[in-house]
């Protein structure tokens, strides 16, 4: 190694290359992980967004379920959205459906979310009355909490 005889602010300067370059490799590090963070929420908000879409009502939305590729859906019926919507504001995350002739769409409807892969509703039991009583399941409560909100006519 040559020993150039420098001045001393020359000295100083070159002394002052390696912290910076250190701080520099440390805040592009950084950002990397700040880089990364960003594209999953953006992938998540894209999910989101199919999932608001009636046509386009995928599971598990990306960011928040399995990374197995998701099911297509077919829109969600009237009934087995305000099932959804019943299990989510209600503070146990259930829904009882009454067994009788009135309330056959909503047995239908329940069953459906039932029998989805992955299912949305799960079977909890009976009551003494014959009405069955569903759980919201982790995926359900995620398509429930991204319906659109009701617009009152």
């Amino acid at each position: 190694m040559v020993d150039l005889d420098l001045s001393p602010l020359l000295r100083d300067l070159c002394a002052k290359v390696a912290p910076i370059e250190a701080r520099i490799a440390i805040l592009d590090a950084e950002i990397a992980v700040r880089t990364q963070e960003v594209e999953g929420l953006r992938a998540t908000l894209a999910g989101i967004s199919r999932a608001l879409d009636p046509e386009q009502v995928t599971l598990p939305l990306p960011g928040l379920g399995t990374t197995a590729p998701p099911p297509k859906l077919r829109r969600l019926t009237a009934k087995g959205e305000e099932l959804l919507r019943a299990a989510l504001a209600n503070e146990s995350r259930t829904v009882i459906v009454p067994r009788s002739v009135a309330t056959r769409g909503a047995t239908i409807a329940a069953e459906h979310l039932v029998g989805l892969t992955p299912p949305l509703l799960a079977s909890a039991g009976t009551q003494s009355t014959g009405a069955r009583l569903y759980k919201l399941t982790a995926d359900g409560e995620a398509v429930a909490r991204a319906l659109p909100a009701r617009v009152a006519p």
